[in-house]
C-alpha cells in the first residue's frame, strides 16, 4: 500500500509499505482525504 512519509527533515513523500495485519479488535481506515498540519513542515 502507499503511505505517506517524511523522508528526511524537509522531504517528504509517497513511500510503499506492508499493509498491516487487523486483529479482532482493529479496524483498518481508508482514508478519503488527508491533510498536512504546517506545524509539521517546520519539524
Amino acid at each position: 500500500m502507499k503511505a505517506f512519509a517524511m523522508l528526511k527533515i524537509g522531504q517528504v513523500g509517497i513511500v510503499e509499505k506492508d499493509r498491516p495485519i487487523c486483529g479482532p479488535l482493529d479496524a483498518i481506515l481508508r482514508p478519503t482525504k488527508g491533510l498536512i498540519c504546517t506545524s509539521d513542515v517546520h519539524t
